[in-house]
């Protein structure tokens, strides 16, 4: 069953879009995190870690597929940066359902980074 983003977040407000934003934000901080230090550190204890991130954002978004980052090398939406999908026509097809979501993504995106800025004093 294919959950339609505009529904869930007219029922949850804008509270779900600030967490689910918060969250892409706060994992790809951490996966960048493991990433570097996983180069540097001359062990493997980080190996596991690392597929671990991987998978948690490594599918394509298209719902008709079901590639994975281990299947494909993902392509993330330049739009909204928080997307994936394993090809252009993946991207295509998930338009019409993802163009919404997109939009509302890079906004909630405009108004944390102005609240960041505020903070900092510029």
């Amino acid at each position: 069953r294919v959950c339609d983003p505009r529904k869930r977040i007219e029922h949850h407000g804008d509270s779900l879009l600030k967490i689910l934003v918060d969250e892409l934000l706060a994992l790809d901080s951490k996966r960048k995190l493991v990433r570097f230090y996983a180069k540097r550190i001359p062990c493997n204890c980080l190996d596991e870690k690392k597929r671990e991130y991987r998978e948690k954002v490594g599918k394509c978004n298209y719902v008709d597929c079901n590639k994975s980052s281990l299947d494909a090398k993902l392509m993330t939406c330049s739009g909204c940066m928080a997307i994936k999908y394993c090809g252009r026509e993946c991207q295509v097809q998930d338009w019409k359902n993802h163009r919404w979501l997109c939009k509302q993504i890079r906004a909630e995106q405009e108004k944390v980074r102005a609240q960041h800025s505020a903070g900092l004093g510029g």
